[in-house]
């Protein structure tokens, strides 16, 4: 599984432009991490359950399991909530939003906008609100 995704992200690679794919390697970082942190964690997790399921009884096993099933269940629902959130930011008609820190385009300040050189692109930032989001133009707009 974890092949075909690597498969799939190396054709996207080949296949895209190179702001707009930077753009979705941003998205995609926090899923491909907590996948990998899934991967890590999921054997060590059941040895655990196998070890603590011969020293306590199965009712107070559960008791203790619950507050962590449900600590689980608040990451994937947190995970899922920033992914639409992103999509939602990506759909604009007129440009893209993103947070500036993942530009590192904090020395912009407090301009209105700005021409900028990220990653080969001269790009135009329209500061939006809230505050810390600019929209981008890859096209700079007149």
């Amino acid at each position: 599984m974890l092949l075909l995704l690597l498969l799939l992200l190396l054709l996207l690679l080949l296949t895209l432009q190179p702001l707009l794919l930077l753009l979705l390697l941003l998205l995609l970082l926090p899923l491909l991490l907590f996948l990998l942190l899934l991967l890590l964690l999921v054997p060590l997790l059941l040895q655990l359950l196998l070890l603590l399921q011969l020293l306590l009884p199965l009712p107070l096993l559960l008791l203790l399991l619950l507050p962590l099933l449900l600590l689980l269940l608040l990451l994937l629902l947190l995970l899922l909530l920033q992914w639409l959130r992103a999509e939602n930011l990506l759909r604009g008609e007129r440009g893209v939003l993103f947070p500036v820190g993942w530009s590192r385009l904090s020395s912009v300040g407090k301009a209105r906008t700005a021409v900028v050189y990220i990653h080969g692109f001269n790009v135009t930032l329209e500061q939006v609100n809230p505050k810390p989001f600019f929209r981008v133009w890859t096209n700079p707009k007149p």
